[in-house]
């Protein structure tokens, strides 16, 4: 086969084609020219080939970022919307030191009501089912109960503190909170006076629906030593 080719190439009629001196100098110089353009041209094209590259990139980063905005399958658009808000409602309605405070004060200023001067009887209220319901704004039913039945008797239609001596109260200034769970809180104190000796304040407060009541009260009177 190479034989054959080879002999081809001698026998070729274009090799008896003559060119004139002229038409050599007129090809050298079309291709000078060629060669000449190209750089031009390739500078063109690599300038065109880096906008498509970039558009490419930019169309691919386009889309990422709009798929990354997209739901999730499966997930409801409705509920990610309210989940937001169900949490800021939640942690807005986290008990806080101020809160106790808030609540611990409310509790003190509905057990121990307005007492008329002369007589020392209730103003306000004239039974203990009157002023157990008004405490129970802020502790359980069983909390109101039974402090009311521990500090009130009702007398001639009305009703009277048993002793003039206050329930014992928190100092708040010294208040400690211990979180037993999301709904649930303690607080213990250690107090010491000469009228009451030494005492443990005790009490819990705890969530319910939307808002924290006092579910405990006690009071432990602590041996001299």
């Amino acid at each position: 086969m190479k034989n054959q080719l080879d002999d081809f190439k001698q026998n070729s009629s274009l090799n008896q084609i003559q060119f004139s001196e002229g038409k050599k100098q007129e090809t050298l110089q079309k291709v000078k020219e060629l060669d000449n353009k190209k750089p031009k041209n390739t500078f063109i094209f690599q300038k065109t080939l880096s906008f498509a590259t970039f558009s490419v990139l930019l169309m691919i980063i386009v889309a990422i970022g709009y798929q990354s905005l997209q739901p999730q399958k499966g997930a409801d658009p409705i509920n990610q919307l309210e989940q937001p808000e169900k949490n800021e409602k939640h942690e807005q309605n986290n008990l806080t030191k101020q809160k106790v405070e808030k609540i611990l004060a409310e509790f003190y200023n509905k057990i121990e009501p307005e007492l008329d001067q002369k007589s020392e009887f209730v103003k306000s209220y004239k039974s203990k089912e009157e002023l157990i319901e008004n405490v129970s704004a802020t502790t359980s039913k069983q909390v109101a109960t039974k402090w009311v039945n521990a500090k009130y008797e009702e007398k001639d239609g009305k009703l009277k503190p048993i002793t003039l001596h206050g329930i014992p109260k928190f100092v708040f200034k010294d208040l400690k909170l211990e979180k037993m769970n999301e709904n649930k809180y303690t607080i213990e104190q250690l107090q010491s006076s000469e009228m009451t000796g030494s005492i443990v304040i005790e009490t819990d407060i705890e969530r319910k629906g939307d808002r924290w009541i006092i579910t405990k009260y006690k009071i432990e009177y602590q041996q001299e030593q």
